[in-house]
């Protein structure tokens, strides 16, 4: 399932927006594996009901959503919600913060006994409040990589993001610590 709002729907959470899914969720049959939401938000209660209904969600995209923390923290653990969740694509979520993305990878790969998959890949772009060492951190623990699409508006208009490839981390932590050493010997 893809939406897609031409409308500033973003500036805040949209209410009938979210009932709207809930109900289209609760007739979709077969159980929905993939969502992507692009433009679309939804109050807090309203993503975590629909996480609810997506037990066989294996693919969420994101794009542009003001999700916050604690309503991502019910993916979290062997319990945690949408069990089979394995790809995340999230682009401009600037109130995700990245202690909590790592949570969420940490807390499905010690699943010893529950029904939660591991996290396998996660895509990042313009997430403001993930930072470099929340990327690395990631890139440990999960098996990240680039799926190039022609259509990406991100591609399309040439922003810049940051991909969790191995050997692009290893790269960037080269950079990284030279740009350290430089700092430290001309301060």
């Amino acid at each position: 399932l893809t939406l897609r709002s031409d409308e500033d729907l973003r500036i805040s959470p949209h209410a009938p927006t979210g009932a709207a899914l809930l109900s289209l969720l609760d007739r979709s049959s077969p159980p929905l594996s993939r969502v992507s939401l692009h433009n679309v938000d939804l109050p807090g209660p309203d993503f975590i009901q629909c996480f609810k209904r997506l037990p066989h969600l294996e693919a969420l995209s994101l794009h542009e959503s003001e999700m916050t923390d604690d309503v991502l923290q019910v993916l979290n653990g062997p319990e945690g919600l949408c069990p089979k969740l394995k790809d995340l694509d999230l682009r401009w979520c600037h109130q995700l913060s990245g202690h909590v993305l790592v949570d969420l990878v940490a807390s499905r790969l010690s699943v010893i006994g529950g029904s939660s998959q591991p996290v396998e890949r996660i895509k990042l772009i313009h997430c403001a409040m993930v930072k470099e060492l929340d990327v690395l951190e990631l890139a440990r623990t999960s098996v990240c990589s680039l799926v190039e699409d022609l259509w990406d508006y991100c591609r399309n208009f040439g922003c810049i993001f940051f991909l969790c490839n191995p050997l692009l981390i290893q790269t960037f932590c080269n950079r990284f610590v030279r740009m350290l050493c430089e700092w430290s010997v001309s301060s």
